[in-house]
């Protein structure tokens, strides 16, 4: 299985401040296989994945060698390691009889 991402970023002055936008969604925004595959996407201004979005340009950019982030799972840089260690803390949750959130 093949998992395809997109990720747009936005900086915008505002006022004093600066604010990071992040769209992060699969698929290609292509009107014909839009017909055929499902995508998903989100909107966020968190300014953790903000950050980790910066993190990311910089770094596929040459920019920057930092390899650790927030919130953001970066193939092939950290997604074995973190999808493993959410495997085995979920694990660790059922060993110890822990219910599912009700979210799911």
């Amino acid at each position: 299985m093949k998992t395809h991402s997109k990720i747009a970023l936005v900086v915008r002055r505002e006022g004093e401040h600066i604010r990071r936008y992040i769209h992060l969604a699969t698929g290609n925004y292509n009107a014909v296989t839009a017909q055929i595959y499902e995508d998903i996407g989100m909107f966020t201004c968190d300014e953790e994945i903000g950050a980790d979005a910066t993190d990311l340009f910089n770094y596929l950019t040459g920019y920057s060698a930092k390899k650790d982030f927030r919130k953001l799972i970066v193939a092939p840089i950290n997604l074995r390691s973190r999808i493993t260690q959410m495997i085995e803390r979920e694990i660790n949750h059922q060993t110890k009889g822990r219910e599912w959130p009700s979210y799911f």
